[in-house]
């Protein structure tokens, strides 16, 4: 019965180590390249003109890993597209331009509106600096940027 165990526990680890490293050698060598247009590729073979340039990727396991996250990326890029409004014909370029700045001055506006509001109501302004520190605003920073926000306004608020 001893001997029928150890054949047991034997064979279920050979198998398992077998398993576990079939993956590993059914995962070919895959290759990500850019072509003279810029557009980058991905293959199991680069072609013969950029195989000096193929960078070679390392696959780890062979199932596909967050193709659903891919799918609803390119969903949503699909989608933003189609929600772009396109450039009509008897508006030039310029005019589509100067619209969509309008439209960013507009929504500016509200932002410097509310800072106004904000820094008038508070005397004391926290804020990060470039290391993370939190500091104080001092009054003559304060005040340059009320004024900042309250010339924005007037320039480009209606």
């Amino acid at each position: 019965m001893k001997k029928t165990n150890i054949q047991t526990i034997l064979t279920t680890a050979l198998l398992f180590l077998t398993l576990l490293f079939t993956s590993a050698i059914q995962a070919k060598g895959y290759y990500k390249w850019i072509d003279e247009r810029g557009v980058t590729h991905y293959g199991s073979q680069p072609p013969v003109a950029y195989i000096d340039s193929a960078v070679k990727i390392n696959v780890s396991s062979s199932t596909p890993s967050g193709k659903a996250t891919a799918q609803s990326k390119i969903d949503a890029r699909k989608k933003k597209q189609e929600e772009k409004v396109p450039v009509e014909k008897n508006n030039s370029v310029e005019q589509q331009s100067q619209k969509e700045q309008n439209e960013n001055n507009q929504k500016n506006c509200e932002i410097y509106r509310k800072n106004v509001a904000l820094i008038g109501q508070n005397n004391r302004i926290r804020e990060k600096n470039s290391e993370g520190v939190v500091v104080m605003l001092s009054e003559e920073e304060r005040q340059s940027r009320l004024k900042k926000a309250k010339d924005f306004i007037t320039e480009f608020c209606k």
